[in-house]
C-alpha cells in the first residue's frame, strides 16, 4: 500500500507527541452519565516500575506522575485517562485516511470513531487505535528504566495485536503494509523529555553513516521494537456495571472504605 510524504511525516511525527491530555472545552450533548459513555473506558499506565512503557498520547501526563513520586516516593502507582469519545464521529474510506484522521484528532477529545464504507468500527487518535470492541489494535510508546528514580527512555515501541496479521479489516492490513514498513524503513525521531527532572534520554535519534574513508554521508535513525502482543488488558480499563440486586449503597461504601488507600492515593486520573 502506498504512502503519501505527508502520512509518512504524520506517522513519523507520533514520537514527537508531547503527550499533554487536557480537558476538552466542552462536552458534546451525547456523552450523558445515563448512558455509561463517559466514564466507560481508561487508558492505565502502571508507573511503580522499574520498568515503565508510556504511551505517546499521554507522555507529559505520566512524567508528572512520575514527577509526583520524585517528591513523594510511590506516592502514584497508576496514571489513568479517561477515553470518553468527544469527537465528531467520521466515515472514510481507505486505511491511510482513517490514519490521518486519527493523527489529526484533537487530544482534547479523546476518541474519534471512524466507520467505513464496509461498516467497520475503529476507535482512536494520535498514538493508539482500538477495534470496535475498544481491543489495542496498535499502540505507541517509550520504554523506560527507572534509575535513581529517574526514568532513562531506552526505546521506541510499537505494540501490534496478534488478530491483526489474520484480520481482513483494512486497518489491520494497513498496519501491516503501511505503518510498520514506514518506522522500519525510516526508523524514529524522538522528542526530548517534557520534565527533565524525572526523565532521561538515552535513545541515540541520529546514528552516522561512514562511508570507506570513515567520512559521515548522512545519518539513520533508530529502529523501534516492533513487539508483536495484546496489550489490551495492561492498558485499557473497563469498568464492570454493578449489579443492582447485590450492589446497593450499603455495599458500596463498604467496598470504598475496604480500598481507601487505593481510592486516595493510588492512581493519578485525567
Amino acid at each position: 500500500m502506498a504512502i503519501s510524504v505527508q502520512l509518512n511525516r504524520q506517522l513519523h511525527g507520533i514520537f514527537l507527541n508531547r503527550g499533554a491530555v487536557e480537558f476538552p472545552d466542552y462536552i458534546k450533548p451525547h456523552l450523558v452519565l445515563e448512558h455509561n459513555n463517559v466514564f466507560n473506558l481508561f487508558l492505565r499506565v502502571d508507573i511503580s516500575g522499574p520498568e515503565i512503557d508510556v504511551p505517546l498520547m499521554c507522555k507529559y501526563r505520566v512524567e508528572e506522575g512520575l514527577l509526583r513520586n520524585y517528591g513523594y516516593p510511590n506516592s502514584v502507582k497508576e496514571v489513568a485517562v479517561t477515553l470518553f469519545e468527544n469527537s465528531y464521529a467520521q466515515t472514510r474510506r481507505t486505511a491511510n485516511a482513517i490514519f490521518r484522521t486519527f493523527l489529526m484528532n484533537d487530544t482534547r477529545d479523546r476518541l474519534m470513531k471512524i466507520t467505513t464504507n464496509a461498516g467497520e468500527v475503529y476507535y482512536g487518535g494520535n498514538g493508539y487505535i482500538l477495534d470496535k470492541d475498544y481491543n489495542i489494535l496498535i499502540l505507541y510508546t517509550l520504554h523506560g528504566v527507572m534509575e535513581d528514580r529517574t526514568l532513562h527512555y531506552k526505546t521506541g515501541r510499537i505494540y501490534v495485536n496478534p488478530k491483526v496479521f489474520v484480520s481482513n479489516g483494512i486497518v489491520e492490513k494497513g498496519i501491516i503494509k503501511t505503518v510498520i514498513p514506514a518506522f522500519v524503513q525510516e526508523g524514529i525521531r524522538i522528542d526530548g523529555a517534557n520534565i527533565e527532572e524525572v526523565t532521561y534520554q538515552e535513545i541515540n535519534t541520529r546514528m552516522p553513516i561512514r562511508n570507506e574513508y570513515g567520512r559521515i554521508t548522512g545519518y539513520t535513525s533508530p529502529i523501534p521494537e516492533i513487539v508483536i502482543a495484546d496489550v489490551t488488558n495492561r492498558f485499557i480499563v473497563k469498568p464492570k456495571k454493578p449489579t443492582p440486586s447485590t450492589f446497593n449503597n450499603e455495599a458500596m461504601n463498604d467496598y470504598l472504605l475496604e480500598h481507601l488507600d487505593e481510592v486516595v492515593q493510588m492512581t493519578y486520573i485525567l
